[in-house]
């Protein structure tokens, strides 16, 4: 299956242990995996992975993508006695009403024309008290990082992540997040001023190439942090980990 970011290919040279990427997917996995019990649905579960350390803490584990290669590789790799692998339309899902105890769906929505579909399929085949963990990249801080990813349909912030979750019954809602944005200082915006009215050569002579290093650093944006945490006040984080309750 060709790397296009998107998905984490485990052994794949792009997706080692010390890219981001890994690092990442990996987190958001371990976190929801302090959730799980009784059977578990991992959306848009990719090459399978993630599905299999659910599998570990789960009676039942059922992971769907509507990807054909992707689910090819999940049932060659991680297919197990408790862990299972469908091709399945994340707005579809083909399971009986109230079947899980707990919905996993990281880096879906955005894909989506029908995010109001997709959360209405996921109450239905949630029991009554069962958990929905999802997560998604923060619009706001997208756009201020000037990431743009030309498969993502739409982003969303938190507010309207909560009126979607409330919108269709879920209570208990909270956000967490993951990859803080690291705190811009004066010297960085200075360095994009100067960016946009093209005067960097000037800039070139008159800052030393510690500060140009620092301001290198800077531009990177995220803190190398990839733990899912609670929000701090203040704090701005690339993606948001939302956990609701089925009423």
């Amino acid at each position: 299956m060709r790397y296009t970011g998107e998905r984490l290919i485990i052994g794949d040279k792009e997706c080692d242990e010390d890219s981001d990427i890994y690092q990442e997917h990996i987190e958001r996995y371990k976190f929801a995996a302090e959730f799980v019990q009784g059977r578990v649905l991992d959306i848009a579960c990719g090459s399978g992975y993630g599905s299999k350390m659910l599998a570990d803490r789960a009676e039942e584990v059922w992971g769907g993508d509507i990807s054909e290669e992707a689910i090819k590789i999940a049932k060659e790799k991680y297919s197990g006695e408790n862990v299972h692998f469908r091709l399945m339309d994340a707005s579809e899902l083909p399971f009986d009403n109230n079947y899980f105890d707990l919905v996993v769906s990281f880096e879906t929505i955005e894909h989506l024309k029908d995010s109001e579909k997709f959360v209405a399929e996921i109450k239905r085949v949630l029991k009554p008290g069962g958990r929905l963990i999802l997560s998604t990249p923060d619009k706001r801080v997208t756009k201020k990082l000037g990431v743009e990813n030309k498969f993502h349909i739409k982003e969303f912030g938190t507010k309207e992540i909560k009126e979607l979750l409330l919108n269709n019954n879920f209570k208990d809602i909270k956000f967490f997040g993951q990859r803080p944005v690291k705190k811009v200082s004066k010297l960085l915006l200075i360095y994009k001023i100067y960016k946009k009215i093209k005067l960097l050569n000037f800039l070139d002579k008159i800052i030393s190439r510690r500060v140009k290093e620092k301001i290198g650093k800077e531009m990177e944006s995220l803190e190398h942090d990839f733990k899912v945490g609670e929000i701090k006040r203040g704090e701005e984080y690339l993606y948001i980990i939302v956990i609701g309750i089925r009423n």
